[in-house]
C-alpha cells in the first residue's frame, strides 16, 4: 500500500483506541457499571476485534507488538479475563506503540461549507449537485431500467415481472469510479443470517481498511466531515472521525442482547439481511437499500425482481422495488419494499448515510431533494455501552 493509505490506516486506529479508551473511562466512573459477563461478551471482545481489523494493513513487526499488548491483561483469553481497566491498560499500551499522528494536508476550498449548512435538506442539495452531478450514473443513458409490472402483493411471490428490473449498464463508467470496485470487494463478506456471528478473515479487514481510507479521500466525505465539525458533530480531525466511521458502520453488533454478533450498519443497509420471525419461523429479508448490491445480486441469478411498488417509469432516480433474494436454503425470502437510488456514488450514499447518523437524531425521519426527485431520509441508530451504531438509514419517495 502507499504511505499515505498506510498513514490514514494508522490514523484510523489511533482515533479508534482514543475514542474507545475515553468510553472506557466514562464506563468505569459511571454509576451503572456494566456486569462481568457483559464486559467480556458485549466490550472485550468487540474492542479487540475493532483492534485487530484495523491494523490489518500494519507491518508484520506492529501486529504483532500489538497483539502482546493486547494479549497482556487477559483480552485475547478465550473468554477474556480482563475487565475494563485491562481493557484500558492494553489500549493505552496500544497508543504507546503506534507513530506520532502526522499533521493533515488542509481541506481543498470546493468542500468548505456555506450558508447550506443552516439546514440538512440544503446541505443534501449541495452535495447532490456540486460533488455527485458527475460522478453518477444517469437513468435512461448509463443505466437502462426496465419496470414491467407493479407488485401487489407486498409479502408474497407473485412474479409480475418476466424480465430484469437493471437490463443495461454502462459497465466502462460505472467501474471507473475508484471506490466502485472497493465497495464490490466487500459485498460478499458477510452471512445475511441475524442467528449467525460474523467471522472476519484476514483478507476482509484489509478490504475494509481500503475502503474506508479511498472514502476518506472523496469530495462527498470530506464535505460531510466539514459540515458535521460545523454542527459540532464531529472531530476536526479527518483521522478521528474516520475512527468514528468505522465503529458506527462496521463495528459489529448483536441484535439478540446475549446473542451472537452478527449485524453491523454496513451489512444492514448496503448489502441486506435475513431475520427469521420468531412467532411464525418465517424469514424475511431486511435492509438491503442499495442499487449496487440489487444490480449485482439480480446479475448473479439470485434476486428476482417481483414488481415495483408506487409509481415508476424508466428514467426514474428514485425507486421502490419488491422482490426475492435466494440463497443455500429451500425457503424463498422477499423483502417487501426497498427505496433505492438508481446510479448514484458508493461515496455519495456512504456520505448522505453519514451525514444522517452523525447529524440527525435517532428515529429521525428528513425531508430532502435530490434533483426533481423529493425524499425523506430516515435513521435509526442501535445503542451500545461503547456509543451508538447505524441500525439502518434508508429513503422513502415523497
Amino acid at each position: 500500500p502507499s504511505s499515505s493509505t498506510m498513514g490514514r490506516g494508522r490514523g484510523a486506529l489511533r482515533a479508534y483506541v482514543t475514542n474507545t479508551k475515553e468510553k472506557l473511562e466514562n464506563l468505569l466512573a459511571s454509576d451503572d457499571p456494566p456486569s462481568a459477563e457483559e464486559e467480556i461478551q458485549n466490550i472485550v471482545k468487540s474492542v479487540v476485534l475493532s483492534v485487530k481489523r484495523l491494523c490489518s494493513a500494519a507491518p508484520a513487526t506492529v501486529k504483532s507488538q500489538i497483539r502482546e499488548a493486547i494479549a497482556a491483561p487477559g483480552c485475547l483469553a478465550d473468554p477474556p479475563t480482563a475487565d475494563l481497566a485491562g481493557l484500558k491498560d492494553a489500549l493505552e499500551a496500544v497508543e504507546g506503540i503506534l507513530p506520532p499522528a502526522e499533521p493533515e494536508e488542509a481541506e481543498q476550498a470546493d468542500v468548505t461549507p456555506g450558508p447550506e449548512i443552516e439546514s440538512f435538506a440544503a446541505v443534501v442539495a449541495r452535495m447532490w449537485d456540486e460533488y455527485e452531478d458527475k460522478s453518477r450514473l444517469v437513468v435512461g443513458q448509463d443505466i437502462k431500467l426496465s419496470p414491467q409490472g407493479r407488485a401487489t402483493d407486498l409479502h408474497g411471490l407473485r412474479d409480475r415481472c418476466p424480465h430484469p428490473l437493471i437490463v443495461g449498464l454502462n459497465e466502462e463508467k460505472f467501474h471507473s469510479r475508484p471506490l466502485t470496485a472497493k465497495f464490490l470487494a466487500l459485498l460478499d463478506n458477510y452471512d445475511r443470517d441475524t442467528d449467525a456471528a460474523e467471522v472476519v478473515t484476514a483478507q476482509e479487514k484489509k478490504e475494509m481498511d481500503e475502503f474506508l481510507d479511498a472514502l476518506s479521500e472523496t469530495p462527498h466525505f470530506r464535505y460531510v466531515h466539514q459540515v458535521l465539525v460545523k454542527w459540532k458533530c464531529a472531530p476536526e480531525s479527518m483521522d478521528r472521525f474516520i475512527g468514528e466511521v468505522y465503529n458506527a458502520w462496521f463495528a459489529n453488533y448483536s441484535l439478540g442482547g446475549r446473542g451472537p454478533k452478527s449485524s453491523s450498519g454496513f451489512e444492514h443497509v448496503f448489502v441486506g439481511e435475513e431475520k427469521k420471525d420468531r412467532n411464525t419461523g418465517e424469514s424475511t429479508i431486511i435492509g438491503f437499500h442499495n442499487w449496487i448490491q440489487f444490480w449485482a445480486q439480480e446479475r448473479a441469478g439470485k434476486v428476482n425482481y417481483l414488481g415495483y411498488v408506487g409509481q415508476m417509469d424508466g428514467d426514474d432516480s428514485v425507486v421502490s422495488v419488491h422482490f426475492q433474494w435466494d440463497d443455500e436454503d429451500e425457503e424463498k425470502e422477499v423483502k417487501p419494499v426497498s427505496t433505492l437510488l438508481m446510479g448514484t456514488s458508493v461515496a455519495f450514499e456512504l456520505a448522505l448515510g453519514t451525514l444522517a447518523f452523525f447529524g440527525l437524531q435517532d428515529g429521525e425521519v428528513a425531508p430532502c431533494q435530490l434533483g426533481p426527485h423529493h425524499v425523506s431520509v430516515n435513521v435509526h441508530k442501535w445503542r451500545s455501552r461503547l456509543g451508538q451504531q447505524v441500525r439502518t438509514v434508508y429513503l422513502e419517495a415523497r
